[in-house]
């Protein structure tokens, strides 16, 4: 019964055309699928049958799936005809009615995670989200899956590979109903990428290196002319095939 709301929502022409809810509000009522204020709300609603219609299933959609099913049986009793087009609706045309997740995006990402997240959905009763994670340029079986209530406006998915890019796929999904998907894409931080390379890190590096030098002769006592014409002497000796007089090499 868990996509009884898609279903019921795919034949909304119908209801608003054939459906006249004051026919059941007191029952509605009384089998608590509305409270005292509800069943007000429904009764003045606007001037017309489809105005009270519409003010119906405002208040329908944001109740349990048992709520939902008792609102059937009384549909079933008094429009059966309603009652059967709900129940044999086909789902290719139940889907386009279940809502898509709208901004869907690659939140955070650290080196072994990503964090999808998106706007915050309408009531789907008995409904979750669902969000695959699928490595990029592969669609057909997903390294995770995820799936959370309607309330929840993000997932974070883990034990991922570092450095790797991956699709994320996130649709509504209503029993066995599933929603048009959108796909966004991340990719999981490198170890290298979580070396925080900032211009401060940087110059204190470059200190740092221009010491180590000083550092050592200073420990060793070796000044830096004699360190530097070692240097150079060793250089010239490396390279006698050039034929530099003897005088550099020092013979």
């Amino acid at each position: 019964m868990s996509d009884l709301w898609a279903r019921i929502l795919a034949q909304k022409a119908s209801l608003l055309r054939d459906l006249e809810p004051r026919h059941m509000l007191n029952d509605l009522l009384q089998h608590g699928v509305l409270d005292d204020d509800e069943h007000e709300r429904v009764k003045r609603a606007g001037v017309t049958r489809k105005d009270r219609t519409e003010a119906l299933l405002d208040i329908l959609k944001g109740k349990e799936v048992e709520e939902l099913a008792a609102f059937m049986n009384q549909l079933e009793r008094l429009y059966p005809h309603l009652a059967d087009q709900i129940r044999t609706a086909e789902n290719e045309k139940v889907e386009k009615v279940i809502p898509t997740p709208r901004n869907c995006r690659v939140q955070s990402s650290t080196r072994d995670s990503l964090t999808v997240a998106w706007d915050q959905l309408e009531a789907v009763p008995g409904g979750s989200v669902e969000v695959a994670i699928f490595a990029h340029n592969n669609d057909r079986e997903p390294v995770q899956r995820r799936e959370v209530g309607c309330d929840q406006t993000d997932v974070r998915a883990e034990g991922l590979r570092a450095g790797i890019k991956y699709n994320a796929r996130v649709r509504v999904v209503s029993g066995e109903l599933r929603g048009p998907h959108v796909v966004v894409q991340g990719k999981t931080k490198t170890i290298w990428s979580l070396v925080p390379l900032n211009p401060v890190m940087a110059a204190v590096v470059v200190v740092v290196l221009a010491m180590l030098p000083m550092v050592w002769m200073t420990t060793t006592g070796e000044s830096f002319l004699f360190l530097t014409y070692k240097s150079f002497q060793s250089w010239l000796y490396n390279n006698s095939h050039l034929k530099l007089p003897c005088s550099f090499i020092g013979h």
